[in-house]
């Protein structure tokens, strides 16, 4: 279960501190983690049911505490100036309900139809994409 993972993840964790140990992580872990912990905050402010709310807050408080763990930790960053770029780095995290895009499918069927055009000043057998 998510629950599981997440406090699996503190107690290993709060182990590797306790021991002096080190963590390693790729960038966009981190990211996932505040992301994830905005986005059930996030969730939080909704209505929902009780059980709903109760494991969202679980999950919260969480990744709350492994946020303060890092924040009171050190962090060695290798190739900070492609971690910290806002273009260079970044992680995609979709939240909320799904939504299509507007002009669907009219908007791909564009992309087709300019293609065949192209294709067919060239030379090439242009398809039928309706």
């Amino acid at each position: 279960s998510k629950q599981k993972d997440i406090s699996k993840l503190l107690s290993n964790l709060e182990r590797t501190r306790r021991i002096g140990g080190i963590c390693t992580s790729a960038p966009a872990s981190i990211k996932s983690i505040f992301l994830s912990f905005m986005e059930y905050n996030l969730q939080l402010s909704g209505d929902m049911s009780k059980q709903a709310r109760s494991s969202l807050t679980s999950y919260a408080k969480t990744l709350g505490e492994i946020i303060r763990m890092f924040r009171s930790g050190v962090a060695l960053l290798d190739e900070v100036d492609v971690i910290l770029h806002p273009t260079k780095s970044q992680l995609n995290f979709p939240i909320g309900t799904r939504v299509d895009l507007d002009l669907l499918p009219e908007r791909y069927e564009l992309v087709f139809h300019l293609l065949d055009a192209i294709l067919y000043v060239q030379g090439y057998i242009v398809g039928d994409y309706s």
